[in-house]
Protein backbone atom coordinates (compact mmCIF):
# COMPACT_ATOMS: atom_id res chain seq x y z
CA UNK A 1 0.00 0.00 0.00
CA UNK A 2 1.32 2.94 -1.05
CA UNK A 3 1.44 6.04 1.02
CA UNK A 4 -1.09 8.33 -0.84
CA UNK A 5 -3.49 5.42 -0.80
CA UNK A 6 -3.03 5.34 3.21
CA UNK A 7 -3.71 9.20 3.48
CA UNK A 8 -6.99 8.08 1.02
CA UNK A 9 -7.99 5.58 3.21
CA UNK A 10 -7.51 7.42 6.61
CA UNK A 11 -9.53 10.37 5.25
CA UNK A 12 -12.30 8.08 4.32
CA UNK A 13 -12.31 6.57 7.80
CA UNK A 14 -12.29 9.67 9.40
CA UNK A 15 -15.34 10.53 7.85
CA UNK A 16 -17.22 7.93 8.79
CA UNK A 17 -16.02 7.89 12.22
CA UNK A 18 -17.53 11.43 12.32
CA UNK A 19 -21.00 10.04 10.62
CA UNK A 20 -21.39 7.67 12.92
CA UNK A 21 -20.54 9.87 16.00
CA UNK A 22 -23.19 12.59 14.95
CA UNK A 23 -25.55 9.61 14.19
CA UNK A 24 -24.92 8.32 17.58
CA UNK A 25 -26.34 11.64 19.25
CA UNK A 26 -28.66 13.38 17.01
CA UNK A 27 -31.67 14.48 18.40
CA UNK A 28 -29.98 14.80 22.21
CA UNK A 29 -29.34 17.80 24.08
CA UNK A 30 -25.35 19.46 23.70
CA UNK A 31 -24.89 18.12 27.39
CA UNK A 32 -25.79 14.45 26.53
CA UNK A 33 -24.25 14.84 23.34
CA UNK A 34 -20.87 15.63 24.81
CA UNK A 35 -21.06 12.96 27.45
CA UNK A 36 -21.79 10.02 24.77
CA UNK A 37 -19.06 10.95 22.83
CA UNK A 38 -16.49 11.74 25.81
CA UNK A 39 -17.57 7.94 26.86
CA UNK A 40 -16.30 6.38 23.41
CA UNK A 41 -13.28 8.59 23.55
CA UNK A 42 -13.60 11.65 21.84
CA UNK A 43 -11.29 14.61 22.64
CA UNK A 44 -12.84 17.56 23.58
CA UNK A 45 -11.78 19.15 20.05
CA UNK A 46 -13.15 16.52 18.15
CA UNK A 47 -16.36 16.60 20.00
CA UNK A 48 -16.89 20.20 19.01
CA UNK A 49 -15.96 19.69 15.76
CA UNK A 50 -18.70 17.39 15.38
CA UNK A 51 -21.41 18.95 17.24
CA UNK A 52 -20.25 22.24 15.38
CA UNK A 53 -19.59 24.24 18.75
CA UNK A 54 -16.08 25.16 20.66
CA UNK A 55 -13.92 23.13 22.58
CA UNK A 56 -14.13 25.33 25.60
CA UNK A 57 -17.58 24.65 25.62
CA UNK A 58 -16.61 21.32 25.19
CA UNK A 59 -14.38 21.22 28.42
CA UNK A 60 -16.86 23.22 30.73
CA UNK A 61 -19.58 20.88 29.98
CA UNK A 62 -17.35 18.49 30.43
CA UNK A 63 -16.12 19.69 33.92
CA UNK A 64 -20.16 20.47 34.90
CA UNK A 65 -20.94 16.89 34.14
CA UNK A 66 -17.43 15.77 36.69
CA UNK A 67 -18.42 18.09 39.04
CA UNK A 68 -21.99 16.47 38.96
CA UNK A 69 -20.97 12.92 39.81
Amino acid sequence: MTKDQFDEISKKLEVLTRLLALSLVAEKKQKEQIRLLRKIGLKPKEIAEIIDTTSNTVSVTLAKIKREK
